[in-house]
């Protein structure tokens, strides 16, 4: 998951880095999430062509956190 929050803008060179390491993790069955800033990310991709890119995006990290963490048991704590 990578948190968009903190990230003011993204310039072509953060897009195709973004694209390049999409294409990476997908190679290995891998997805890649967004957390934050959805609207800005929607809008920002529409009006540069880049709305087909396929990531799953979650309003914050924690809502990304407790809905991938069932994904991977590892990250899920155990009961006690």
């Amino acid at each position: 998951v990578i948190n968009l929050l903190p990230i003011g803008s993204i310039d072509a060179t953060g897009l195709l880095t973004v694209r390049d390491v999409m294409g990476a993790l997908i190679a290995r069955g891998i997805s890649l999430n967004l957390a934050g800033r959805a609207t800005e990310w929607r809008l920002w991709a529409e009006r540069r062509g880049f709305e087909t890119m396929s990531v799953r995006r979650y309003p914050t990290l924690r809502q990304a956190v407790r809905e991938l963490a069932p994904l991977e048991t590892s990250l899920v704590p155990e009961e006690r």
